[in-house]
């Protein structure tokens, strides 16, 4: 009789094998910086939650009315970290990875994480401006005053930013494919 304490069969008493999606996501934090990493979980976040009854877009998105006429001002920093449809999830994960990571790497996370708040904010003031110029031509014409209706900036807007900043400092010879 083996007193030895063993309970396992075959004598196999090595460690178990390292689980798959904890090496994936270690893997992620360790190569990825950090606000391109809070870019994309942002994101994530934001299409997750858009599965339930809280809608990030109607909390989060720029949109005119609840920006101008509610003085939600947040909203002009917050609209480009929504992401509600898994379309726009893995395009702007496959196209800002790689631009997030070279930019974050090359300005510093500090100067990095300013760059975004500028485009961002650039980006939804202008919208906001052309939204009220558009609204203020037509409403009187069409006699609504629905400011509501219209497609909101989100996370595309972000993402086309970076490319197109990547693609201005660019080389002229260099070609810069989407993906």
């Amino acid at each position: 009789m083996d007193n030895s304490g063993s309970s396992t069969s075959g004598g196999n008493s090595g460690p178990p094998p390292p689980n798959p999606v904890l090496s994936a996501y270690e893997n992620f934090v360790q190569t990825t910086p950090f606000v391109t990493r809070f870019v994309l979980s942002a994101w994530a976040v934001t299409y997750l939650t858009s599965w339930t009854l809280i809608s990030p877009s109607m909390i989060l998105s720029c949109i005119p009315y609840y920006t101008i006429y509610r003085l939600q001002v947040y909203r002009i920093v917050t609209s480009p970290l929504v992401s509600t449809s898994i379309i726009s999830l893995v395009f702007c994960y496959v196209g800002f990875i790689d631009c997030g990571k070279k930019l974050e790497h090359g300005l510093g996370s500090a100067a990095f994480g300013l760059l975004l708040l500028i485009l961002t904010v650039l980006t939804n003031v202008s919208y906001l401006a052309i939204s009220l110029l558009l609204f203020g031509s037509a409403a009187p014409s069409t006699g609504t005053t629905d400011t509501t209706a219209g497609m909101e900036p989100d996370a595309w807007m972000l993402l086309l930013s970076v490319i197109a900043l990547q693609c201005s400092s660019a080389p002229p010879d260099d070609v810069r494919y989407i993906f």
